[in-house]
């Protein structure tokens, strides 16, 4: 039996330790995952009815996508709009694909993301610094897109919709804070809904060392600053959100409405209306 107590240390596990693939399996089976052939990491955002069920969803990159896929999307979720939070480089090597029905919103950078120091990365405080700035720089860089999703939010209460990056870990990660904070929702919902990207990244998790031309077997005292900083990028991180929280409240005086009104431009009614229409029976 999986309780919260054990999915709690199964999030917890090192990006360098392989997670049983009977309890990454059972887990991916339960909600808030939904099985979609061919998407990774895809979950309606709801918690514990706290946010409407079935209309906000996020993933990873739905390239892949099978036609059975594109078929849940569409019918069996209703999705009726795709935003797609990757830069251009990545929707070239990976293309969005064209489901019928379903609207893909893509808009570029409207500034150049953070450059990133692996070395932040490998730091004593498990990466918090390195991802704190990632993750503020995401937030100017991904503004335009950003506000699209906010203002669907509030134009287009009845249409279910979905947001992605490549893993579904960061600029998604970021995104999802940003909602649930316009909810109310507490800093440990918010990093549970974070982690749970952990489970999703075990398929990934062999060639992404293999990449890196690491040996599991080694001690992270014996690897480089940048390699240990590349693992700790890949991997997920309950302190790394956590900071990201902390800071971006203390830099947005005011919190999440302050981001939106400041930063995307909405106002306090459109801010009532994306309450009322996410907190919608």
């Amino acid at each position: 039996m999986i309780d919260a107590e054990n999915i709690n240390d199964v999030l917890n596990t090192d990006i360098r330790t392989p997670i049983p693939e009977s309890i990454v399996s059972k887990i991916l089976s339960l909600p808030p995952f939904v099985v979609v052939p061919g998407v990774s990491n895809l979950r309606d955002l709801s918690r514990e009815n706290e946010l409407r069920p079935g209309y906000v969803y996020r993933s990873g990159n739905l390239s892949d996508v099978s036609p059975e896929g594109k078929s849940i999307l569409a019918t069996d979720l209703g999705i009726t709009t795709i935003f797609d939070l990757r830069n251009q480089g990545e929707r070239e090597r990976a293309p969005s694909p064209e489901i019928d029905g379903i609207e893909t919103i893509w808009m570029p950078y409207g500034d150049r993301p953070a450059t990133l120091n692996l070395r932040d990365f490998a730091k004593d405080d498990q990466a918090a610094p390195g991802f704190v700035a990632m993750y503020m720089g995401i937030l100017n860089a991904a503004k335009p897109i950003f506000t699209e999703v906010f203002a669907h939010i509030r134009d287009e209460p009845n249409d279910p919709f979905i947001y992605h990056c490549s893993a579904g870990k960061d600029r998604t990660g970021v995104l999802s804070a940003l909602i649930f904070l316009l909810i109310g929702r507490p800093y440990d919902e918010i990093v549970h809904d974070y982690m749970l990207t952990r489970l999703a990244l075990e398929g990934t998790r062999e060639n992404l060392t293999r990449a890196l031309g690491l040996d599991l077997d080694i001690s992270t005292d014996q690897l480089s600053p940048e390699a240990n900083g590349m693992l700790e990028l890949s991997g997920v991180r309950a302190q790394a959100m956590e900071a990201f929280l902390k800071t971006f409240e203390a830099t947005y005086d005011g919190g999440v409405e302050k981001f939106l009104t400041s930063e995307l431009g909405f106002s306090p009614d459109d801010i009532a209306l994306m309450r009322k229409n996410l907190n919608q029976r």
